[in-house]
């Protein structure tokens, strides 16, 4: 059988790096708002941090591999948070196609969620157990956030980074978010 300490201390120091990453990129995004450029740094050097903490987890090599199904769904699940992170940091940025990567990481979680859900209710000990509630808390944090970006229109994110100036706001928001043809 597979021995989950060690994925479980990955998981915490992960969880105290997701941590620190997401206070940066908040407060990157409230720099953003204020009008200082220094925040759409933070915000893309956390997000691409995030994003990479997220493929290197998914993929760290350890003696004691889980099996098969296993190892493919803790793969796909932090894969997934990757490629929410980055859409969640692309749509911040205001460029086009945000909404798209939004929506396959959305129907990504959607089946990844259902899985974990059956394998948190089958699990075998106490080890495995805490494991995919883990795995299923995180997605679910990150589902959140990624549901929320993706109903906020490109008007809104426009509107809070460009409040003092509204000719460019316009030009933007004609730009990312022309109006659709009624």
């Amino acid at each position: 059988m597979y021995n989950f300490e060690k994925k479980l201390k990955m998981l915490k120091n992960l969880f105290y790096i997701e941590l620190v990453l997401a206070v940066v990129a908040v407060l990157g995004f409230a720099l953003r708002i204020q009008g200082i450029e220094l925040g759409q740094l933070l915000t893309l050097v956390a997000s691409s941090l995030l994003a990479l903490g997220y493929v290197v987890m998914a993929f760290v090599n350890s003696q004691n591999r889980p099996a098969g199904a296993l190892l493919i769904l803790n793969w796909l699940v932090l894969l997934n948070c990757a490629l929410a992170v980055q859409a969640l940091g692309i749509k911040l940025f205001l460029l086009p196609g945000a909404t798209g990567l939004l929506k396959v990481a959305l129907y990504g979680f959607l089946g990844l969620v259902i899985t974990l859900l059956i394998n948190l209710w089958i699990a075998a000990n106490a080890q495995v157990f805490e494991y995919y509630r883990q795995l299923l808390v995180r997605s679910l944090v990150i589902i959140g956030l990624t549901f929320m970006f993706f109903i906020t229109p490109y008007w809104r994110i426009i509107s809070l980074y460009y409040k003092n100036q509204p000719q460019k706001a316009q030009e933007l928001i004609q730009r990312l978010d022309p109006p659709t043809p009624k």
